[in-house]
């Protein structure tokens, strides 16, 4: 099985690479824009963005490899609830708006979800 998900990112990092850059990310401002909208559309792009990257890290955690900055967000948070604790975090840490949005999100979630420490 770990086979098999470390060939998909392999193939998903491949086609990422061989695309036009700036359709590749999202800017801190722009995932703003969409987690403090009133369209559905809005809502569902902020929590598919943030769902990315929850699952992305959650792989890198299956394949034992210790990310650098980790979070732990609980299996039951609803990720509409997790979305307006990203943005929270956004709407005070201005400093991510022109950025990609991903470290912005991962240190937004280290913040809101630390993990707890193994005794």
């Amino acid at each position: 099985m770990k086979k098999i998900l470390f060939a998909a990112l392999c193939a998903c990092i491949l086609f990422l690479t061989l695309s036009p850059a700036k359709a590749i990310y999202m800017t801190g401002a722009e995932l703003t824009q969409h987690c403090a909208g009133d369209q559905p559309k809005d809502l569902y792009s902020c929590t598919a963005y943030i769902a990315g990257i929850i699952d992305y890290h959650n792989l890198i955690q299956s394949l034992g490899t210790a990310p650098t900055i980790d979070f732990c967000v609980p299996a039951d948070m609803p990720i509409e609830q997790v979305a307006m604790d990203v943005l929270a975090y956004l709407k005070k840490e201005q400093q991510h708006g022109g950025f990609i949005a991903t470290p912005a999100v991962t240190l937004a979630l280290n913040k809101m979800y630390p993990c707890r420490k193994q005794k």
